[in-house]
């Protein structure tokens, strides 16, 4: 059912929306920050914008959370424009890259700051609600501890309590993963998606980081100079791009004669069947990964190929002569130019 205004500010939304933001622009001296941005966010989906840095991205979050004021277009939460509403006012919350942690409070107390300085519950409220968002994190037996003395995986888990204990229509996280090593990085980002299934929220994601945004996300946007480039599901976008320069940010790609091939799609070895594609190369460069040998090829046009293949797989050789060869279904669409 299309949504009907019936005020001015005031929009009946679909029933699965709980963010839209229309033909929202936001300008700087000379600079275009946000160019024309359109995009609907469903209730309970875990969305996340990606794209290089100063696409706009965060530019874009601090727009929802009202910490700046867009020059054109409007934003929408539950069908209720909030342009000129301040941040605080929104049902939105905000976990921040620093965290924001006030080191003088404990876990529990930096959670609970938000909700005493709203004057709508009682300690006791308060009390249960702390308990009850510091166990869905995973902190028990923390409670009482001083930011100092919390791991960054721990911070990071106050923060998104603090942020949780809102109750908020939508969580907006920017970029809260990156000051931490990669390997709890991985494990955090698998824990953030499960609590988003868990606690049932819309989270709105920012990340300049491809691969963390494809594990996590029900839905994505790929953002460049401002502009909205391309949504949809990472499975999609991946295979999917609208553009050569989505394709190249969402992961490796060979040119080869105007047609781009996922690494991971091409195969050592020739194939005669008619739904293959064949090309004569020569080992250029082996790069061992561990689970995997890179192979750099060099085609006879001069093209490069990049090739995954399993360390076991293959005994080669630089200079060694060689065939590349992958399916034409796993073809990406054709584009004008490669960026």
């Amino acid at each position: 059912m299309w949504s009907k205004v019936f005020a001015v500010g005031l929009t009946i939304p679909k029933v699965n929306e709980v963010l839209e933001l229309r033909a929202v622009t936001k300008e700087f001296p000379g600079h275009r920050a946000v160019d024309d941005v359109s995009l609907v966010l469903e209730r309970g989906e875990f969305f996340s914008l990606v794209g290089p840095s100063g696409c706009g991205k965060t530019t874009t979050l601090r727009l929802v959370a009202g910490f700046d004021d867009p020059t054109s277009g409007d934003i929408l939460l539950n069908g209720v424009s909030v342009r000129g509403i301040p941040p605080y006012r929104r049902n939105v919350s905000t976990v921040f890259q620093s965290y924001a942690l006030f080191p003088h409070l404990t876990a529990s107390e930096n959670v609970a700051f938000g909700l005493a300085r709203s004057g709508k519950w009682t300690k006791a409220e308060i009390g249960e609600k702390v308990g009850r968002v510091l166990a869905t994190v995973q902190l028990v037996g923390k409670e009482s501890r001083y930011p100092r003395e919390l791991s960054g995986g721990e911070k990071q888990r106050v923060a998104l309590a603090r942020a949780l204990v809102l109750e908020p229509q939508v969580l907006l996280l920017d970029e809260p993963l990156s000051a931490l090593d990669p390997q709890i990085r991985k494990q955090i980002r698998q824990d953030l998606k499960q609590l988003q299934r868990k606690v049932g929220i819309t989270f709105l994601f920012i990340t300049h980081d491809q691969e963390e945004a494809m594990a996590v996300s029900d839905r994505m946007a790929v953002m460049r100079s401002g502009k909205l480039m391309q949504a949809g599901k990472p499975e999609t976008l991946y295979r999917e791009p609208n553009s050569a320069f989505v394709a190249e940010f969402l992961g490796e790609v060979n040119w080869i004669g105007g047609v781009g091939v996922r690494p991971e799609d091409v195969r050592l070895g020739s194939n005669g069947r008619t739904d293959w594609v064949s090309r004569e190369a020569r080992v250029d460069g082996l790069t061992f990964l561990g689970n995997r040998l890179v192979v750099r090829a060099q085609l006879s046009d001069g093209a490069q190929c990049r090739v995954e293949v399993l360390p076991s797989e293959n005994q080669l050789q630089l200079g060694q002569a060689v065939s590349v060869c992958w399916k034409k279904r796993d073809e990406l669409p054709q584009f004008e130019a490669a960026l």
